[in-house]
């Protein structure tokens, strides 16, 4: 398998919905099985980071260790623009986290 080919269409709809795609299917198998390993405890984790840091180990990632990544991010072995795709994902992220002010908290005295 050759290093990241290029993406040809960066502009495609297409990518976007393989990319949501993707993330939740990830998002529900991994949910499921850290569900399943603790049972009675709550959960909290944040399948977005975990999909991100796993995308970005990725880039240097080659032949069987490469596909079995892609196989665990549920991406498909030929989704090329993963990387791009993700670069605009957690801009709009950004973008929206923007909007909402984080306002200090204080307690009454």
């Amino acid at each position: 398998m050759t290093p990241w080919e290029s993406c040809q269409d960066e502009t495609s709809r297409s990518w976007e919905a393989m990319l949501k795609e993707s993330l939740n299917e990830f998002s529900m198998k991994l949910y499921a099985h850290l569900s399943q390993s603790q049972p009675m405890k709550n959960l909290l984790f944040s399948p977005i980071s975990i999909s991100g840091v796993l995308t970005h180990l990725l880039l240097g990632a080659r032949g069987k260790t490469r596909r079995d990544m892609e196989t665990a991010l549920c991406l498909s072995h030929d989704f090329f623009c993963v990387h791009s795709e993700m670069k605009k994902l957690k801009l709009k992220l950004r973008d929206t986290l923007e909007v909402w002010p984080l306002r200090s908290i204080t307690t009454p005295t």
